[in-house]
């Protein structure tokens, strides 16, 4: 989130101030999906398949693939702790004594590269609206998106009752 004040409503912006951009999805162009690195789990295997697949990865360049990789790398290693962990959460202590598993701190680590990375792929809801990717049923165009943003500063906002009563005071 950008520090300082929040920004005005664009229908209040004056001077030198810009728009914010619309980035939108590129139109759909079919390109090979790339060889998935080598010594993957089939889970991360299909991962690698679903992104390629996804609308995200329009965006992706082949400058992004060392990131794309670093990002199936971690998720493999993960999954593979994980499963480890499952079995072993406590472990014997130098006297005995039961204490949790030192993965865990490793798994926590790769879980944190995860949310990184996802972040930075747009591989979630929030991520991908805060790249500015808009995905969705319609897709709708950015001059349909200001038309409906300027039919709404137009419209008189509706106020209650019981607000006015609070406004007028």
């Amino acid at each position: 989130m950008p520090a300082g004040r929040p920004r005005k409503p664009v229908g209040q912006r004056q001077g030198h101030r810009t728009q914010d951009a619309l980035v939108l999805v590129p139109s759909p162009r079919k390109r090979p999906i790339p060889r998935p690195p080598d010594g993957l789990l089939p889970s991360s295997r299909k991962a690698w398949r679903v992104y390629w697949q996804s609308d995200v990865a329009r965006v992706a360049d082949p400058v992004d693939l060392p990131r794309i990789e670093r990002w199936i790398r971690t998720l493999d290693q993960y999954d593979r702790v994980s499963a480890i962990l499952r079995q072993t959460l406590l472990v014997h202590g130098s006297t005995q004594q039961p204490v949790l598993n030192p993965l865990a701190s490793y798994v926590a680590m790769l879980a944190a590269e995860l949310r990184a990375a996802e972040y930075e792929l747009g591989l979630t809801p929030l991520a991908r609206l805060r790249l500015g990717i808009i995905l969705g049923q319609a897709r709708l165009t950015a001059e349909e998106l200001n038309r409906a943003l300027d039919q709404r500063l137009e419209q008189p906002r509706e106020v209650e009752p019981w607000a006015a009563e609070w406004e007028d005071a």
